[in-house]
């Protein structure tokens, strides 16, 4: 009985370790497009190298990672902050899903200094994980509203950065 008990401790220890070995290691599973895309921006705006091609797979996935080799980590890391500092915002603007384990997703990134730009990013299932296959060249376009607008103008009798109060009496 000893035995079994204690074979029983053991086998929970080592469940324990292999879920915590599997947390730790980094590597979040894109369970939707959208979190995978979420996590490959995050990725450049970090520099993350790793995580960055982590959301890639097949030739798409190989050639960045030989770019990647080529440039030196330091650099393709710092080419990816590069990439991103200029996006000021970013949303899915349209899904298309061909089959159930592929979709593509088309995003809107919002600049503020110059046209936006339109990108389909196309993705498959791989063992439940959702990966980059191919990116669509960007297409320009117009931002309806220039970056910056203020959504409501401001009171004339108010200043923006006035924020003292007017003493009661």
């Amino acid at each position: 009985m000893k035995r079994i008990v204690a074979g029983v401790i053991t086998a929970l220890v080592l469940a324990v370790l292999l879920v915590a070995a599997v947390m730790r290691s980094g590597a979040p599973v894109a369970q939707t497009p959208e979190q995978c895309l979420e996590e490959m921006f995050q990725a450049m705006k970090e520099g993350k190298v790793t995580a960055y091609l982590n959301c890639f797979t097949g030739e798409l996935r190989e050639r960045l990672e030989r770019n990647a080799k080529e440039q030196t980590t330091d650099r393709f890391s710092d080419y990816l902050k590069e990439t991103a500092a200029p996006v000021k915002g970013r949303a899915v603007y349209k899904t298309v899903t061909s089959v159930d384990d592929h979709v593509r997703l088309v995003v809107d990134r919002v600049y503020e200094r110059r046209q936006w730009e339109y990108q389909g990013y196309r993705l498959r299932r791989e063992s439940g994980d959702w990966k980059i296959y191919a990116i669509d060249p960007a297409e320009l376009h117009e931002p309806p509203v220039p970056y910056g607008t203020p959504a409501f103008p401001a009171p004339e009798n108010e200043s923006p950065t006035d924020n003292s109060e007017t003493p009661s009496r």
